[in-house]
């Protein structure tokens, strides 16, 4: 009896070993990242941060989630953002201003003015990612970014504007940029003599634009790839006025502010007068708007060194050459 008894326990043993093990495969995946359960939240330091399910918020300026600091990546696939600030709202759900190493991923925002917004006004941002995201019911843009090297990958922008003057569902400016595998649909600029496009490429350079595809974009003005003819053959566009426009290279624009002149003349006088004060100081516009920076883009001064360094040694080198010629001189 002794013998049953220990092969009895034995398999006691194996079984129980066999459950453990079984247990710990089906054991969910260790989170590691730094959730985030509230917003409106701020990512300050560099790291891995998720979104860690349905987040709602009710604010109608500022940002769900602002990413405030370098070397960040956002995961989205485990929850959500509900921005409910309603139609005239100027909240963004992801936003990022003057970043290098962004990277946001996964999951769905909805209901924002700007559903992720990377902006710029030190022509600093780089190396940025936004990739499969899926952006509804967005005010003005589904996905605007600013910046070199970066991309805009595998996403969904669905249902993108509204009463307001312009649509957009992605918006990329910067150079040596990406901007593929995406669709878009229902881009739709409501008021009159609105401009919509499903795809909006106007500021960039060095792009690489493939595998889009955009359906349904309405406006007076509707582009599906707005400056996307040099790109026509691999992408497409359904139900916009014009598919792929071509765009011709506009004069630099200084950016916000400060217009140098010369301005054509002269203005012959006599002027009417008299005009009497005070004028009021017009309010600044309190839409955050991707395209604060000087056009076109230049390249951050990592780009140029990677492009133009050759050219930078050389210089270094004739120079000091003629230096030394000078001094034996």
């Amino acid at each position: 009896m002794s013998w049953r008894r220990a092969g009895t326990a034995a398999l006691l043993t194996l079984s129980a070993a066999l459950s453990g093990s079984e247990a710990r495969a089906q054991a969910p995946p260790t989170i590691r990242c730094t959730p985030i359960t509230v917003v409106p939240y701020t990512i300050a330091r560099p790291g891995s941060f998720c979104v860690i399910g349905p987040l709602v918020t009710k604010q109608k300026v500022g940002a769900a989630i602002t990413i405030a600091s370098d070397n960040v990546s956002l995961d989205l696939s485990r929850g959500s953002l509900d921005g409910l600030g309603g139609p005239l709202s100027r909240a963004v759900g992801v936003s990022a201003r003057n970043r290098r190493n962004v990277k946001v991923q996964g999951g769905v925002i909805r209901g924002f003015r700007y559903g992720v917004l990377f902006s710029d006004n030190e022509v600093k941002s780089e190396n940025n990612l936004i990739d499969d995201v899926t952006v509804y019911n967005s005010i003005a843009s589904g996905i605007a970014m600013t910046g070199a090297n970066s991309a805009i990958t595998n996403n969904r922008v669905i249902n993108t504007g509204g009463a307001g003057p312009f649509a957009v569902g992605i918006s990329q400016a910067g150079s040596f940029t990406t901007v593929s595998n995406n669709r878009v649909w229902r881009t739709h600029a409501d008021q009159r003599g609105g401009y919509g496009a499903g795809i909006d490429l106007t500021h960039g350079s060095n792009q690489k634009v493939k595998g889009n595809s955009v359906f349904s974009v309405f406006g007076d003005q509707s582009y599906g790839i707005r400056c996307g003819r040099p790109f026509a053959a691999d992408n497409f566009v359904s139900g916009a006025a014009v598919p792929f426009s071509s765009c011709v290279t506009p004069r630099p624009n200084p950016g916000p502010g400060g217009y140098p002149g010369p301005y054509p003349g002269p203005y012959p006088g006599p002027y009417p007068g008299p005009y009497p004060g005070p004028y009021p100081t017009p309010s600044p516009d309190p839409y955050p708007h991707p395209y604060s920076y000087p056009y076109p883009y230049p390249y951050p001064f990592s780009q140029v060194e990677r492009t133009y360094g050759w050219l930078f040694g050389a210089l270094a080198g004739a120079f000091g050459l003629a230096a030394r010629r000078w001094w034996r001189a």
